[in-house]
């Protein structure tokens, strides 16, 4: 067994587990596990109009709200020259030079932050051992996951050495330089981290070479929070010397195969099949369905997703599910399978149509909302809400159906909210926030970012509606949910706790 110790935490290697992550001190929930700056970290291309290149602060956290943009690039903006002169003298210098060169083809965030990463390895071996010192699993990487790797190392060459052909043969040939960049995306694509902003909005990825050793559960010891670019792993619930420090590596509210088949074609790991006893939790993990019938000891109402027995890909089963998942046929797309139970062929037939145009829409209403239009992906919304309706009407015969805690209907909801928010409809975001936390209760732990966050729209919309004992009653289980995963300086938790001391001066009138 080897180990390497850090604040606290050491990385264990045995055979059994591979390298992971144990506490050597004993951790309360909300303290800090583990901080960490990344090695080399990218904003993706929505923040950059809105964020310091170089410090990640946002606008309105800016004195002035002023950010520069760099006259030369036309790309980065600054909250000051201080940050710009860091980030000239740390890898600015030479990306500038690229961007001019490329104009308008502005690389992608991951080939940005692999000739960041080459950059660091260049100049220092330590930090080339770290990352050479990651898994790849480039063997159990298919022939078109390595090819893909082999054009990006291409193009991250490219930008890292502006004006230097670079022909694809020499992949071929065996360049040292071009295959070892190959390999970095490996790394990368099993090793980073998506970074986020306190309201759990996507805001850039990053390398950190110790926070990397974590292995993931679905039920995580920790969770992660950052402050600009640097992470902190906070514990979620009380961690003792010896235990193993876990996080979550993809959003646990998800159905199992969808998560399984991440899990396998990411991280090269496989959960194995759905058990055939699961308990409430576990079911709701696997296909967030409404229950029909009464089927296991000590159901309460067709609420409660206890189910007697499940056989995933058998032909009779004791109850009927519908969940997306598994892809099907070969190579890395991940494509909708659904598997109904229970039902007529025909019923099935129409189902599985419906679904098929619910998710294309789905998936169009997310790239116009990344967009900016957030007027068009409300009318995409809609026709996917009339899919779902549609399927609930047609899997009404099976044993269970699409409710609204199945996982298409509680991502359709989070988007409903999301527009409705952008488009300050606030009564119809009222009503999808609602709606959403029965199915958070379910496809979350009781303390999680997620949760923490959607008390916190909660407690905003009552309060905006003048409804103060819901703004008390929804800010209170904010502040115990952030508390832990944001810690005392958050900015939303210092929102949330106004919020409760307005509602509570508002009550007592």
């Amino acid at each position: 067994m080897e180990t390497l110790g850090f604040r606290g935490v050491e990385v264990v290697a045995t055979r059994q587990q591979g390298r992971h992550l144990k506490a050597t001190a004993r951790f309360g929930p909300g303290d800090v596990v583990l901080s960490e700056a990344p090695l080399a970290a990218v904003l993706y291309d929505h923040s950059i109009p809105e964020r310091c290149e170089w410090c990640w602060r946002k606008r309105d956290e800016i004195e002035g709200s002023q950010l520069k943009i760099c006259q030369q690039s036309k790309w980065a903006r600054f909250c000051g020259r201080e940050c710009q002169g860091h980030a000239w003298k740390a890898y600015y210098k030479r990306e500038c030079e690229a961007l001019k060169v490329l104009g308008k083809k502005r690389p992608p965030p991951t080939v940005r932050l692999a000739a960041r990463l080459l950059e660091k390895m260049d100049q220092s071996d330590q930090a080339r051992r770290a990352v050479e010192g990651l898994l790849s699993h480039w063997d159990e990487a298919g022939e078109q996951t390595k090819e893909t790797y082999a054009h990006m190392a291409l193009a991250a060459l490219s930008f890292f050495l502006p004006g230097v052909e670079l022909k694809q043969q020499e992949m071929g040939d065996g360049s040292h330089r071009t295959r070892s960049t190959a390999h970095l995306f490996g790394r990368m694509a099993c090793n980073c981290h998506t970074t986020h902003d306190e309201e759990v909005r996507h805001v850039g990825i990053g390398l950190y070479t110790f926070a990397a050793m974590a292995n993931h559960s679905s039920n995580p010891s920790c969770t992660q929070f950052f402050q600009g670019s640097r992470m902190h792993f906070r514990a979620l619930r009380t961690i003792e010397p010896g235990d193993e420090v876990t996080i979550a590596y993809v959003e646990i509210a998800a159905c199992y195969p969808e998560l399984r088949h991440t899990l396998l074609t990411q991280y090269y790991f496989d959960t194995g099949p759905l058990p055939q006893e699961l308990s409430r939790r576990e079911l709701a993990d696997a296909v967030m369905i409404v229950c029909k019938d009464k089927l296991a000891a000590g159901c309460e109402s067709d609420k409660d997703l206890s189910l007697a027995r499940v056989v995933v890909g058998g032909r009779d089963t004791e109850c009927g599910l519908l969940y997306l998942g598994e892809p099907t046929g070969g190579g890395t797309e991940q494509r909708p399978e659904v598997r109904l139970w229970g039902m007529a062929e025909e019923d099935g037939t129409r189902a599985c149509q419906s679904i098929g145009r619910a998710l294309a829409l789905f998936k169009q209403s997310k790239l116009v909302m990344d967009s900016g239009d957030y007027t068009g992906a409300r009318s995409k919304l809609v026709a996917v809400e009339a899919y779902c309706d549609e399927l609930c009407a047609l899997t009404s015969g099976a044993v269970a159906s699409l409710g609204p805690c199945h996982v298409l209907r509680l991502r359709l909801l989070e988007s409903q909210l999301r527009c409705a928010i952008e488009l300050h409809e606030w009564g119809v975001a009222l009503d999808a926030a609602v709606k959403l936390e029965g199915p958070y209760s379910i496809a979350y732990p009781r303390i999680y970012p997620a949760v923490g966050v959607h008390y916190a729209t909660l407690a905003k919309l009552w309060n905006f509606h003048e409804n103060s004992k819901k703004a008390i009653k929804y800010a209170r289980m904010a502040i115990t949910n952030l508390q832990v995963t944001h810690g005392r300086g958050s900015r939303l938790l210092r929102e949330v706790e106004r919020i409760l001391w307005e509602a509570s001066a508002e009550a007592s009138v």
